[in-house]
């Protein structure tokens, strides 16, 4: 049976490594606990080994990323209206690709929260209409440490655009890059948009918990600078 699901992590030795990941370990706390260690690379093939490690800290599982691509007003129920998105990763560069190949070009899919700074964002006069301003400081845009490899296309009852469509989209005139994130956009429940007014914006210190399924979890602290 191939490796469904993987997390990347730092060793004692603070060697970098890969783990598989069951079903049953998506919610759990995986620090301190040993691993048997994937081999090869994520890109290509994981193949399990007889070799063990002790996980010191999870990491994301795939080089630095430098390109995050967002989608908005995605999901129905959010463009008739905290911010938690399914994420598609993108596994061989991609131009131009027809909506029946998007998914070849799909290595897996992970959970990402949507950190958006209202108080920046929602002036025009500092914004400009920018939206992606807002949503690019320093700690923003937090991304879950594992990666659902799945054959096919996952997406939520929710979507207005497949995943395919998305990338075909995407890469009409622009090469998506191998490790490309893809932001598929937010569900409903934004915190801007309930009520009464105010009461979905997040505070200082506040813990957000958004969940895939599937994917698992992931936790964050806002802390205010």
């Amino acid at each position: 049976m191939s490796v469904e699901r993987f997390i990347g992590f730092k060793d004692k030795k603070g060697s970098v490594s890969y783990r598989e990941l069951s079903s049953t370990e998506i919610t759990g706390n995986l620090e301190g606990k040993s691993a048997t260690v994937l081999s090869s690379n994520p890109f290509t093939r994981l193949s399990r080994t007889d070799q063990k490690a002790t996980i010191k800290k999870l990491l994301y599982p795939l080089e630095l990323t430098h390109i995050f691509m967002c989608i908005g007003l995605n999901y129905a129920r959010h463009v008739k209206e905290a911010n938690g998105e399914l994420c598609v990763i993108i596994s061989k560069d991609a131009k131009n690709v027809s909506e029946s190949e998007a998914l070849n070009y799909v290595l897996g899919y992970t959970a990402r929260n949507d950190v958006s700074a209202r108080n920046f964002q929602i002036p025009a006069l500092v914004s400009r209409g920018q939206f992606s301003y807002t949503k690019s400081f320093d700690g923003f845009a937090p991304v879950r440490p594992s990666i659902l490899l799945i054959i096919g296309e996952t997406r939520t009852n929710d979507m207005i655009w497949s995943v395919a469509k998305v990338i075909k989209y995407l890469s009409r005139g622009t090469t998506l890059r191998k490790g490309t994130v893809i932001i598929t956009g937010t569900p409903s429940g934004i915190g801007l948009f309930m009520k009464p007014d105010s009461v979905g914006l997040l505070k200082n210190r506040d813990v957000v918990k958004i969940k895939v399924s599937r994917i698992g979890r992931i936790t964050n602290k806002m802390l205010f600078e």
